[in-house]
């Protein structure tokens, strides 16, 4: 493995936890109830190619969302370097 491939293994290692420790919270909790809850008034109110669409729709909008979420972990930690460069902490 080159520095580039490590590099990336330690960012999505820090990105998982920093999700799983944002999905043990209750804010997380309470975001999600209200997905299951539209989910089921959803599925109670389309037809079943309807239902399709929007499961479709709503897989690639969560796909979308994680991978924002990794771009915005990754320049949260070059922003966190560069402010340490800045005050002279890191070389």
């Amino acid at each position: 493995m080159n520095f580039s491939e490590n590099w990336d293994t330690f960012v999505q290692t820090l990105a998982a936890h920093a999700v799983g420790t944002y999905r043990n919270s209750n804010e997380y909790a309470y975001y999600r109830h209200w997905q299951e809850d539209m989910e089921e008034i959803l599925t109670n109110s389309l037809v079943k190619d309807e239902k399709k669409l929007v499961d479709e729709v709503l897989l690639e909008l969560e796909a979308r969302a994680d991978r924002e979420m990794e771009v915005v972990y990754r320049q949260g930690l070059r922003d966190c370097l560069m402010i340490l460069k800045a005050l002279g902490t890191l070389v």
